[in-house]
């Protein structure tokens, strides 16, 4: 999984070490493609680092990225139990059996944040964030990182996504078909697994 969460099997292994006698039941969602890249891009601009859009694709080699190989490598982990995974496009129609998953003693009663919260950015904040980075460039070290961050978080309160500024959203209709068709197909792959319990409304 070269492309994409490359870290998380030595991260996941590490800790199998650390507690060889403890059996790991993991819980995660995986996204489509597209989405989980434009978000990660906004993500990438929140936190100060500057970037074409393109130039991030290339940096995180975008046609690599796939969910089949990251959950593999968490498979392979002797002491991993078993994998339950949903579609983060399901996640509102799924939160109960998630809780009951996570939490069984709340019987699906956890309170979920608002989805707002995981707005991203509009089209008109990316647009502002990289044009202030060329009006008035920042130092790259530690200071000028700060202020980039706090640029971008000022830039985002400004222009929110809703009714009066879209969403970013960068893909063409054939891209987007593209990524779903791609995580359709990484899918059946995942769910026929050994350990793999996909959660499906």
């Amino acid at each position: 999984a070269d492309a994409l969460y490359s870290k998380a099997a030595l991260a996941l292994t590490q800790l199998a070490e650390a507690r060889p006698d403890q059996p790991i039941d993991l819980v995660l969602s995986l996204r489509n493609y597209a989405g989980f890249y434009r978000s990660l891009y906004c993500q990438y601009l929140l936190a100060g680092r500057m970037m074409s859009f393109d130039r991030f694709l290339q940096e995180t080699r975008y046609p690599l990225g796939r969910w089949v190989d990251v959950v593999e490598q968490m498979g392979r982990v002797k002491t991993v139990k078993s994998l339950t995974i949903w579609s983060y496009e399901d996640f509102g129609r799924l939160q109960s059996q998630i809780t009951d998953c996570l939490v069984p003693q709340l019987k699906g009663g956890l309170d979920w944040p608002n989805e707002a919260h995981h707005a991203g950015l509009s089209l008109q904040a990316v647009g502002a964030i990289q044009a202030r980075e060329r009006e008035d460039p920042t130092p790259r070290n530690p200071e000028g990182r700060k202020e980039r961050l706090r640029r971008a978080r000022v830039i985002r309160r400004t222009y929110p996504v809703g009714s009066t500024y879209a969403a970013f959203a960068p893909w063409s209709d054939a891209e987007l078909e593209d990524s779903t068709k791609r995580y359709a197909h990484d899918r059946l792959k995942i769910e026929a697994m050994r350990k793999v319990t996909w959660l499906s409304p």
